[in-house]
């Protein structure tokens, strides 16, 4: 039968806090670590709600391509870019909104928005270079404490030297880190019950997904990772319906309250 224990681990950039312990004790907190068990002779489980913030608050940085970068790459380097405005016709990994142009056969082709990473043959034109073509207008986002470092991040986007492309983008948004965004899970684990326990995100800012497996003696261990951009964008349009399905409920409510205020 179950002892109850129950493992969290997490990325090194977050930080967890157990703002509940509704049954057991911590008895390891660390690093991207943090383990709880049932109390002595307790005849309940244990589990409470993990509070996860980010360990630095980024601030998000939004560049502008203010004329057409060219940036080189020699041939076999794997680059990932999305095509752009027009198919692509390339030897080179491909994925980033910059247009990539090969040299020689074969051609891999992608389709508008389509997402492929082709390697660059190591066959007649191997010196030859690849072209990357950041075009005006194009936009470049990145996550990082101040703007020296959100300059060096898009220069590596770039895969140039910041003091090659610094005239050629321009800063046009900046949205400083909250520091209160944070997300919340609840989880607990059954005493004297094998492999028995549930959680649930019941506040989710930084847009994490768990996953869990057992371990012995009915430890469950939840693996608290980031969600995926695909995974992301499906997270928001949920609770973007959750939001609107509360809005309802507190509308239907307040048409349909009694007023029990004593009148004299």
């Amino acid at each position: 039968m179950g002892n109850a224990a129950l493992s969290v681990r997490h990325p090194a950039s977050l930080e967890h806090e157990v703002q509940y312990l509704e049954h057991g004790k911590v008895v390891e907190s660390s690093g991207g670590l943090l383990r709880l068990e049932k109390s002595g002779g307790a005849v309940v489980g244990c589990g409470g709600r993990v509070v996860f913030r980010n360990a630095e608050s980024d601030s998000q940085w939004t560049y502008r391509v203010l004329q057409q970068i060219s940036a080189h790459a020699p041939i076999g380097h794997e680059v990932t870019v999305l095509a752009a405005d027009q198919h692509i016709s390339a030897h080179a990994p491909i994925g980033h909104e910059i247009t990539v142009l090969a040299p020689d056969q074969p051609h891999a082709d992608a389709p508008i928005g389509h997402e492929i990473t082709v390697l660059a043959p190591n066959q007649p034109h191997a010196d030859q270079q690849i072209s990357a073509h950041a075009p005006n207008g194009h936009e470049i986002t990145v996550l990082a404490p101040d703007q020296p470092h959100a300059d060096q991040q898009v220069a590596a986007e770039l895969g140039m030297p910041w003091r090659e492309v610094r005239e050629s983008v321009a800063l046009v948004k900046s949205t400083i880190g909250d520091s209160s965004a944070c997300s919340e899970l609840y989880c607990y684990v059954d005493y004297n019950v094998t492999n028995s326990g549930r959680y649930e995100w019941t506040r989710n800012d930084l847009y994490l997904k768990a996953t869990h497996t057992w371990a012995e003696g009915s430890e469950m261990v939840i693996d608290v990772s980031f969600l995926t951009h695909e995974e992301k964008e499906v997270e928001k349009e949920r609770q973007k319906e959750m939001a609107k399905t509360m809005r309802n409920v507190i509308f239907m409510f307040g048409n349909n309250t009694t007023d029990v205020t004593s009148k004299t």
